[in-house]
């Protein structure tokens, strides 16, 4: 008789080290090459989930930060999904952001405010300095058709599409609303795979084409989207004026005069051309785009075509499946590669 004993089964053990800062915030990473400032977010480690179990590594749902996300809104005041804090309120004493120099940031909690519309504000007791930037939100309704729409997923992903303009949603007894987009999927990136555990209050966002300044639409799934006219809005409204910040909403369909983003062409944009008065975008490229006729140099034919447009308002940006805007044309998700060959002659 074989006394011999068998070998203990091995046990696969879940890995318990984090895989370090999400790829969106890597050296080389699109969003590098796209330009995003993504210091407004708080960042989450991906790891794998202690409660997804044992048998699933391979699984990348079960891949995912555990943390929920927040966005800085004020120096001082960041917002994130109240469903998902509820669940994990000790986070909230757990915030990370890391600024544009690559310093990591831990600020301290003072409290946590709930509101209606699934969102939860955190107050530190002291502002972040200017490394980290302070993100507008903006309202859906008025992002402009061929816009660039990420999102941060749980999983330390960093995807987007392209707004084809706005769903609307119709109630009984009031107006029409926008509440997300329809997309135009990129063939590169491809379609997101699914919404997985953990994904609630995924911070969304565009980039203005005409600033360069990226503005937050809301965070999907908890706290999506936007808009001027909701009880929620004015409720944050007035809570971030009493504690001395204004919370106001981009227009970003305004067109490239409207600097400043409030939906009208008025005198807060003459301003900007104004504070730009004899200089050379030629040689400070910052003030390009102020130089309005090309000519060289800011000044009172830049002044003029804003007084043309003076009063012109942003509209909103709604689809339409009967008349559904044109293809756009895109360069490849990596300019470092000629990915849809566009560089080649024929």
């Amino acid at each position: 008789m074989n006394m011999t004993p068998n070998p203990p089964t091995s046990v696969v053990h879940p890995p318990t080290r984090t895989e370090g800062i999400p790829v969106g915030w890597k050296k080389g990473s699109f969003a590098e090459q796209d330009g995003l400032d993504l210091s407004s977010f708080n960042v989450r480690d991906r790891r794998y989930n202690n409660k997804a179990g044992r048998t699933n590594l391979e699984d990348i749902n079960n891949w995912n930060s555990g943390y929920w996300a927040t966005v800085l809104v004020t120096p001082k005041h960041a917002i994130g999904c109240r469903h998902y804090w509820r669940q994990v309120p000790a986070q909230a004493s757990k915030q990370r952001f890391m600024g544009k120099s690559g310093k990591q940031y831990y600020p301290e909690l003072e409290k946590v405010d709930d509101f209606n519309g699934d969102i939860v504000v955190l107050t530190f007791k002291e502002e972040l300095p200017d490394d980290v930037t302070v993100i507008q939100p903006a309202d859906i309704g008025y992002v402009p058709v061929g816009s660039k729409i990420y999102q941060l997923t749980n999983q330390g992903m960093l995807h987007y599409m392209y707004s084809r303009g706005g769903r609307v949603i119709t109630y009984p007894g009031r107006e029409p609303r926008i509440y997300d987009f329809e997309y135009e999927i990129d063939p590169v990136m491809g379609e997101r795979e699914a919404i997985w555990s953990g994904d609630s209050g995924t911070p969304t966002f565009v980039k203005d084409e005409n600033n360069d300044k990226l503005y937050w639409l809301g965070n999907k799934w908890g706290g999506f989207p936007y808009s001027e006219d909701t009880a929620t809005m004015t409720e944050l409204k007035a809570f971030f004026k009493e504690e001395g910040y204004e919370f106001k909403l981009a227009k970003l369909s305004g067109g490239d005069m409207d600097y400043n983003n409030d939906g009208v062409i008025d005198s807060g944009d003459l301003g900007h051309i104004l504070a730009a008065w004899g200089t050379n975008p030629k040689i400070n490229e910052y003030f390009e785009l102020y130089d309005l006729n090309d000519d060289g140099v800011i000044d009172s034919g830049d002044m003029g075509e804003i007084l043309a447009k003076w009063g012109e308002q942003a509209e909103q940006v709604i689809y339409d499946e009967n008349d559904p805007p044109p293809p756009q044309v895109r360069k490849p998700a990596n300019p470092n590669e000629d990915e849809w060959k566009i560089g080649e002659s024929k």
